[in-house]
């Protein structure tokens, strides 16, 4: 069994249903083979939601949770990036649709 450090409150729902992990905002402790075998887990962790260690020593647990907050730092950098990358276009293509329609109603004129 790993230990984790929870950043979060999250339940993890067991794969067939029918039991489900709580792990509140703050939690440092194991977790049944089940809860880190699930894809929703490995997500969390990945994400730094959720720090994992496989010892139970406080050197340890302290890089492992520099390590989650370095991927979760991560993870919104390169969500800001894409939120970012998609206002511009989104801009881009009111300014394209705005000069064709002034282009139109100087055409009309005409």
């Amino acid at each position: 069994m790993a230990t984790v450090i929870s950043h979060r409150n999250i339940i993890i729902p067991a794969p067939d249903g029918s039991a489900a992990f709580n792990l509140p905002k703050g939690y440092i402790g194991s977790v049944p083979k089940w809860v880190e075998e699930t894809r929703y887990f490995r997500g969390l962790v990945k994400d730094g939601k959720v720090s994992v260690s496989e010892s139970t020593k406080d050197n340890d647990l302290e890089k492992a949770d520099e390590a989650a907050k370095a991927a979760e730092e991560k993870a919104r950098a390169a969500a800001k990036a894409t939120a970012e990358k998609s206002k511009a276009e989104q801009e881009a293509k009111e300014a394209e649709d705005s000069d064709e329609a002034a282009k139109a109603t100087e055409t009309k004129k005409k």
